[in-house]
């Protein structure tokens, strides 16, 4: 009895944690998706669909087709991001390579015209 009481009290929080992706309108040159998931106040998650995704395995680089995860880090009113995280995974979603970067990195001012000012300016009015 108290599994189901827990299980109808945890349920409706579920919906919280489980945000889906949005889509964003962004292409570069190598058609790649862009993806958006919001985390915290200054932070969200970017997943790119790719056909060629590099990384580094054993201090080489690799390829694979399949996606990647990056957790951003904003700051709207200096334009400026930086990396916090990034995961990449196979087609079979299984991750192939994690790189974590920690939240002290330095931030840099994103350049007029590119994916990060595209990926900021979307952050930013998310957070409005």
């Amino acid at each position: 009895m108290k599994k189901i009481i827990l299980v109808f009290l945890v349920f409706p929080f579920a919906n919280i944690y489980s945000q889906q992706w949005e889509i964003m309108n962004i292409r570069d040159s190598d058609n790649t998706e862009y993806s958006y998931k919001s985390k915290s106040s200054n932070t969200a998650w970017v997943k790119t669909v790719q056909d060629k995704i590099e990384y580094f395995k054993n201090g080489k680089s690799a390829y694979t087709k399949g996606h990647q995860i990056v957790l951003y880090k904003f700051d709207c009113e200096e334009k400026k991001m930086s990396i916090m995280q990034v995961t990449v995974y196979d087609t079979n979603n299984n991750p192939l390579k994690i790189v974590d970067l920690g939240e002290n990195l330095k931030m840099q001012y994103v350049i007029p015209d590119s994916i990060g000012e595209s990926l900021l300016l979307h952050f930013c009015l998310k957070a409005d």
